[in-house]
């Protein structure tokens, strides 16, 4: 949702990220609302359709040509699966989004990446496509605290679709810690990795402590021999291109009866 004093508006155009391994056709439409964050029903003002390429990561662009009246507006966007609509990195003023959830709009945080041909009031926010991007997949989302998507936000780190597995995600610690259990979230069960392993860094290269086969489960707990390293990889070796990671936790159970953390936080990054 948006407010604009746009007169004349030519086109829209979203900011999409396809895993698809073929061109899709996403439909949007734009209706008028009566005020920031109000996401009733009101009849569509303009339709249209564009052709999503594979592999997309940048702005679609949908023909509208239509005039308007000063207001507040908001782009329904139909489901169309591995596409999704990425978020500005900071949410511009005056505007919102929302989800539908049975009969009824749930309002969330964060703004969907949108801008308006000739531009609106936030035009030069909306053309850095760098601003737009969000990093709904980045991988310092599996220490954000999240094991789930929430409110649309997917909180997951995916393996890269245009790159061959096998790949990593890395947990640096900062400092040797000693542990013997990992926990591993994935973003649903359908979105689970079937393969991947545990693998520590030592003085002899990456060694591997764990691995899983045929993976049939969303969350997957690992124990083994308790290490010590500053350094802790997750390598998938067999997923879809959808497969999600949600959380990464590393405890030291043989610590105490409880158990305790050994680095549930630190940088994380992709290979």
């Amino acid at each position: 949702m948006f407010r604009t004093d746009t007169r004349k508006l030519e086109k829209i155009a979203l900011h999409l990220v396809s895993a698809a391994d073929k061109a899709v056709t996403v439909k949007a439409s734009l209706h008028a609302a009566r005020r920031l964050q109000d996401f009733n029903h009101s009849a569509p003002l303009a339709e249209a359709a564009a052709q999503v390429a594979p592999g997309t990561d940048g702005w679609v662009e949908f023909d509208l040509k239509l005039d308007l009246q000063p207001g507040f507006y908001f782009v329904r966007v139909a489901k169309q699966d591995k596409v999704s609509w990425t978020l500005f990195a900071t949410q511009p003023e005056q505007t919102g989004r929302a989800y539908m959830a049975g009969n009824d709009w749930k309002n969330m945080p964060g703004t969907y990446a949108i801008r308006l041909l000739p531009g609106g009031d936030w035009a030069r926010l909306a053309s850095d496509p760098q601003a737009a991007r969000g990093e709904p997949f980045a991988a310092a989302n599996v220490v954000n605290g999240y094991a789930r998507a929430v409110r649309g936000w997917p909180n997951s780190w995916r393996p890269d679709p245009q790159q061959a597995l096998p790949q990593w995600i890395e947990l640096d610690f900062g400092r040797h810690c000693q542990f013997d259990t990992v926990h591993v979230s994935f973003q649903s069960k359908t979105m689970r990795a079937r393969d991947f392993s545990i693998e520590v860094a030592s003085e002899q290269g990456w060694q591997t402590v764990a691995e899983v086969k045929d993976n049939d489960d969303r969350r997957r707990v690992l124990t083994f021999p308790r290490v010590s390293a500053d350094k802790l990889r997750l390598t998938i070796q067999k997923a879809t291109s959808e497969a999600g990671m949600c959380e990464i936790r590393v405890y030291d159970e043989g610590a105490s009866q409880g158990g305790r953390a050994a680095g549930q936080s630190g940088a994380a990054a992709p290979g």
